[in-house]
């Protein structure tokens, strides 16, 4: 669990923080990205609607945990 913010910006760049690098998460949206025929802003919204629907205390999963468990 993390600290979270409920906003658009943090949630942008926590998205593009935790793809940096991470070529198998980044392979792993990008093929979901496919199959859905979305593009990343939509995933970076459904994340933030995770956060706004399952937030506790202020912490929510990161972002590979939750698309983890989004996709499974």
């Amino acid at each position: 669990m993390i600290k979270v913010k409920n906003d658009w910006t943090w949630v942008v760049e926590r998205v593009n923080r935790e793809l940096n690098g991470n070529t198998e998460l980044e392979e792993k949206v990008y093929q979901y990205m496919d199959e859905k025929n979305i593009d990343l802003d939509r995933v970076k919204e459904m994340y933030q609607d995770g956060i706004e629907h399952g937030e506790e205390n202020g912490k929510y999963l990161t972002f590979e945990n939750w698309f983890n468990e989004f996709t499974n």
